[in-house]
């Protein structure tokens, strides 16, 4: 049975590691208010592509919670695992420090079960912190005291966030993966006309290259403001809005 937060018996020095390609910063305050009730938290770190676009709100509210932001470049086309590897090599190489007597770890992967069972297993206080509404069971019961927290509820945030987000290199971006998407269903004989684009296959690039949230990717209703927010009148979209085409050059 997991341990109760509130039977720590004293006050423990802290040492927090959050992987911020999958926990978000909307948790960042209800998280480090959580933590001081159990004792210090000298080490805030979050590891992620801060590159990503989907990324920007840890960069914006660093130093709201005094958090330490290391960035992970991807290793592989997928970019999968940088983030996951560096926290967990970092998190082992300060729990023997000798200077932290507890390990906090934010996210909602499976990966970091194997560290906070043997960190635990060598006697550290090891808590995780996660989203209430995806963190895995199998993470949960690895440590020893798990923090549940709640997505704050603001409607059609993500959105308006990646427009705001979406920049000069991020429409560049999108046209170029147009481009692509044109060339790729030429191939599979999948378009109506040379400048139509099909959408599946312009999602499924976007999705592929990690350019924005995934659950904004996978709702194609989305995609036709942004696209209109960014290109104006030089984007054009079929009756079914199936297809889509960007004027000019």
């Amino acid at each position: 049975m997991k341990t109760s937060l509130q039977q720590l018996n004293e006050r423990k020095t802290i040492a927090l590691f959050v992987d911020g390609d999958n926990f978000s910063a909307e948790l960042a305050q209800p998280m480090i208010e959580q933590l001081k009730t159990l004792g210090t938290v000298p080490i805030r770190r979050v590891f992620g592509d801060w590159a990503k676009p989907n990324n920007h709100l840890w960069v914006e509210r660093q130093f709201e919670g005094n958090f330490q932001l290391v960035h992970q470049s991807r290793l592989t086309s997928q970019g999968k695992n940088s983030s996951d590897i560096a926290l967990v090599v970092d998190a082992c190489i300060e729990a023997f420090s000798g200077r932290y007597n507890a390990i906090a770890i934010a996210g909602q992967d499976t990966d970091y079960t194997p560290l906070l069972i043997r960190l635990g297993q060598l006697g550290f206080e090891t808590i995780l912190i996660g989203d209430q509404s995806n963190t895995p069971d199998v993470l949960i019961r690895s440590a020893k005291h798990y923090i549940p927290l709640e997505q704050p509820k603001t409607q059609f945030q993500p959105l308006v966030r990646v427009i705001d987000d979406i920049e000069k290199e991020q429409r560049k971006t999108l046209t170029s993966t147009y481009h692509e998407a044109l060339s790729l269903q030429q191939k599979k004989k999948a378009g109506r006309s040379s400048t139509q684009c099909n959408f599946s296959i312009f999602c499924a690039l976007i999705k592929r290259k990690g350019l924005f949230p995934q659950d904004f990717v996978a709702n194609q209703s989305k995609w036709k403001p942004v696209l209109e927010q960014l290109f104006g009148n030089k984007v054009q979209f079929s009756e079914n809005n199936q297809y889509f085409s960007l004027g000019g050059k």
